[in-house]
């Protein structure tokens, strides 16, 4: 897990975001967001162990479903970089939104 942190190319924001995560081949699942950059995001989800290569996809708020990979797991904590970033102003809108749910 160490690993992926220091190849990290932007610095995610704590957020508490409810999304919903979809597997190739599967249903879908309620999960959580941690942390969100425009790269990619940590989601904490009680589901079956996925692995570093998986491809999934999350649904954040009202946004498309957003395609990522996972790039590090340590169950039920899942990485996951987005196969295309979120536009800046989209992150921070995110983070805007759901950082409040924090406190």
């Amino acid at each position: 897990m160490a690993l992926a942190y220091r190849h990290r190319n932007e610095e995610r924001r704590p957020v508490n975001i409810p999304a919903i995560l979809r597997l190739f081949r599967s249903g879908r699942s309620k999960t959580s967001i941690s942390d969100i950059s425009p790269l990619g995001c940590r989601i904490n989800w009680q589901g079956r162990k996925l692995a570093e290569g998986d491809s999934v996809f999350i649904q954040i708020d009202q946004l498309a479903p957003i395609k990522a990979t996972v790039i590090w797991q340590h169950w039920p904590i899942h990485g996951l970089q987005f196969a295309h970033p979120l536009h800046p102003a989209v992150a921070e809108h995110l983070i805007n939104t759901w950082t409040d749910s924090l406190f």
